[in-house]
């Protein structure tokens, strides 16, 4: 009754492969969510500002009122933190050879 039951639900339309890559995107991006958490706050909201948000170096520093020096820092620091967290992270699962 079971396999009756799928075999008249089942969508023909179901791209399997795409489905595959969003629930590995969706928990790569849970392992995203807990590296930018582990950013203090200095770093996390340049780096949201500048790659979430899409602002320029210029706007952030006017925002968060500080130089544009310190914008461009604090997003290499940021970014090299989050380089270092995920990679690790990929190398545990099996998707960077390094």
């Amino acid at each position: 009754d079971v396999s009756e039951f799928y075999e008249l639900v089942k969508r023909d339309d179901v791209d399997l492969d795409s489905l595959s890559k969003q629930l590995f995107r969706d928990a790569f991006d849970d392992e995203i969510t807990r590296a930018m958490q582990e950013l203090s706050d200095e770093f996390r909201i340049v780096l949201a500002l500048s790659d979430i948000e899409d602002y320029s170096y210029e706007d952030i520093a006017e925002i968060l009122e500080i130089p544009i020096g310190t914008v461009r820092s604090r997003l290499h620091r940021a970014r090299a933190k989050m380089r270092g967290h995920l990679y690790e992270y990929a190398k545990q699962r099996g998707i960077s050879k390094s």
